[in-house]
């Protein structure tokens, strides 16, 4: 009898778990049909929080082909959202933050990085090249100091020397 209890706790806890982390994914697991914004990233507790960016050239930070983060005119909830967050860590300065990818609102344990003056996506892991910190008009890479940078659709975000200067290094936040 004792079994059947622990054996049925077990099951419910589970089943609430489970319950709990689909409800935060998408409105009783099913995500919201359409494109940008009537996705998951408008509902729910990351609401505010997730987003793109919008260039003062009109590109959005989104995630091309093969993974490669890129200027679109014509984001997608599937492309271009990313949840925004603050670094908590003891060593965080700024109000530094992670891009993290978030398809559809779904987080993907994916954030935005420089490395070697390109803009990828990688595992999160809380490294400095992967925190930015918005200058007062653009983003700035923790680890370097570069800015992000879009200048055609379809093209690279690049990462260039600061501080942000020009429309194509301004970037204003957008919720979906």
């Amino acid at each position: 009898m004792i079994t059947r209890k622990r054996i049925y706790a077990v099951s419910v806890a589970l089943l609430m778990s489970a319950g709990l982390a689909i409800g935060v994914a998408g409105a009783g697991g099913t995500p919201a049909p359409g494109g940008y914004g009537t996705s998951n990233c408008a509902n729910g507790i990351y609401s505010g929080y997730c987003g793109t960016q919008e260039s003062g050239t009109s590109l959005y930070i989104a995630v091309g082909s093969g993974g490669r983060v890129i200027g679109t005119a014509n984001p997608q909830a599937s492309n271009a959202e990313f949840f925004w967050f603050a670094d908590a860590s003891a060593s965080a300065a700024n109000n530094d933050k992670y891009a993290e990818f978030a398809p559809d609102g779904i987080a993907s344990n994916r954030v935005m990085a420089e490395v070697n003056h390109c803009i990828v996506l990688t595992q999160a892991t809380g490294a400095a090249n992967q925190k930015w910190v918005y200058d007062g008009t653009g983003w700035e890479n923790v680890a370097t100091g570069d800015v992000l940078e879009s200048t055609s659709n379809g093209g690279p975000i690049d990462a260039v020397t600061g501080p942000s200067s020009g429309s194509s290094e301004t970037w204003t936040f957008v919720i979906p």
